[in-house]
């Protein structure tokens, strides 16, 4: 899309970084900015020619003001949706959606701390949990994906995050994103926000022993999460 106008709706803008108190800031976020790009063969995007310099990267923000609105194609992006979970190091995506007048079309999730084994996903958040016994260069360990579907497909995919030095094959390495198949809610696994913020504990508690769930498991979510297989 070189050269092209394209529509991005997010929430960050130019303005703090702009001010003539903000220098220490500004050069933090073109060093993280270079440092996280110097990364990129490693989630299968081409390493740039060189890196960005300040009056680019702060081109690049400024783009993100769109107001969108029902006509035209409009990326919309949250960066960081779980602030909390991002500040703790634990879960949080950032969320890309494609809009085309007015329609959502393409979704994707980027989940860099959520894994493709709902394993270490449990060990992580449940107290006293049982360490999976595999080895930690088993898939069962493989930390960060993306999940992402598109209007009509009729289905939801899942990817490694990180490939590393291997051929990038985006195909050839998804997995289908599916319900759980169980269907007795006592063998069921209840999901709740562990933010008291985001979650009536005393409710959802009540609402889980009278239908019977045994297993309520608390985890750090953010609004557009989606728990897999679980």
């Amino acid at each position: 899309m070189e050269g092209q106008s394209v529509s991005i709706v997010a929430e960050e803008d130019v303005q703090t970084l702009s001010k003539s108190d903000a220098a220490s800031l500004l050069e933090a976020v073109v060093n993280t900015v270079n440092e996280c790009l110097a990364e990129a063969p490693k989630y299968g995007l081409q390493l740039p020619k060189k890196a960005l310099g300040t009056s680019q990267i702060l081109e690049a923000i400024s783009r993100c003001n769109s107001t969108g609105g029902p006509t035209g194609r409009h990326w919309v992006l949250d960066p960081v949706d779980g602030t909390l979970g991002f500040i703790r190091g634990d879960q949080y995506a950032v969320a890309l959606a494609l809009i085309e007048d007015g329609k959502l079309v393409l979704g994707v999730l980027g989940c860099p701390n959520y894994p493709m084994k709902k394993e270490l996903l449990n060990y992580n958040h449940q107290r006293n949990q049982t360490m999976p016994k595999a080895s930690p260069s088993s898939d069962i360990w493989q930390k960060g994906c993306v999940m992402y579907a598109r209007r009509g497909s009729g289905r939801a995919l899942m990817q490694p995050l990180i490939h590393g030095d291997t051929k990038f094959e985006w195909p050839n390495s998804a997995t289908l994103v599916k319900a759980s198949a169980v269907d007795d809610p006592s063998l069921a696994t209840f999901c709740e926000p562990v933010e008291k913020a985001n979650s009536n504990h005393l409710f959802t508690a009540g609402l889980a022993n009278s239908i019977g769930v045994k297993c309520v498991t608390f985890i750090f979510t953010p609004s557009s999460f989606l728990p897999v297989n679980v």
